[in-house]
């Protein structure tokens, strides 16, 4: 078991250097049951598995590779964030009329 554990810390840390290299973002939050119970003894192999595969200039801030803090909360608070910066783009204008129809 703990092979099949180091094996997927490992596949993680090249993902997450996979999605830093292309879309340069300043943390990456990793959540889900295993990170949510292990923590740092999950999350750290695969900060190191990362930062080996991370094309960065030394001058810039590291990455930051964190734990989600939502927990079981994650996917509602994210739905609902989609929902509001969909509803912030209508024009009230056109939500009066479609609730009328």
């Amino acid at each position: 078991m703990r092979e099949i554990l180091q094996r997927a810390q490992h596949c993680l840390g090249l993902l997450v250097a996979s999605l830093v290299n292309l879309l340069d973002p300043d943390c990456v939050v990793i959540g889900g049951g295993i990170a949510d119970r292990l923590k740092d003894e999950f999350l750290e192999p695969i900060r190191e598995t990362a930062t080996r595969h991370i094309l960065r200039a030394p001058h810039l801030e590291p990455v930051r590779i964190a734990p989600s803090r939502l927990g079981d909360y994650a996917g509602s608070v994210g739905a609902a964030v989609i929902a509001w910066n969909r509803l912030a783009r209508i024009n009230p204008v056109d939500l009066k009329q479609t609730m009328q129809e």
